[in-house]
């Protein structure tokens, strides 16, 4: 069975680790990670059970627009756009600028 190649492309760049990023993808990343440390501290939680790194490293690749986007990051499924998605869409939206 062979992959669609978009799948294949966002998988090779999920693999990535940060400091293979960008400049740009990496400032958005280590945004993404402020923002689950803000929200996890919030809600009492662990980081990683707000989102992976791996999930941070696709949002800053993949950069979502709209939740059926974030649909298509590894380890966000319809509940976690529920309760996290329009932070993550806010911060990808501001690039990563507080």
């Amino acid at each position: 069975r062979t992959r669609a190649p978009a799948a294949a492309k966002r998988k090779a760049k999920s693999a990535a680790l940060p400091e293979d990023l960008d400049p740009g993808a990496l400032a958005l990343f280590d945004a993404l990670r402020a923002h689950r440390l803000e929200v996890a501290r919030s809600r009492k939680l662990r980081p990683y059970m707000v989102a992976s790194d791996r999930t941070l490293r696709e949002l800053a690749v993949l950069k979502p627009k709209t939740t059926d986007d974030l649909l298509q990051v590894h380890g966000i499924g319809p509940a976690k756009v529920q309760d996290f998605g329009e932070g993550f869409l806010e911060t990808v939206a501001r690039g990563g600028v507080s």
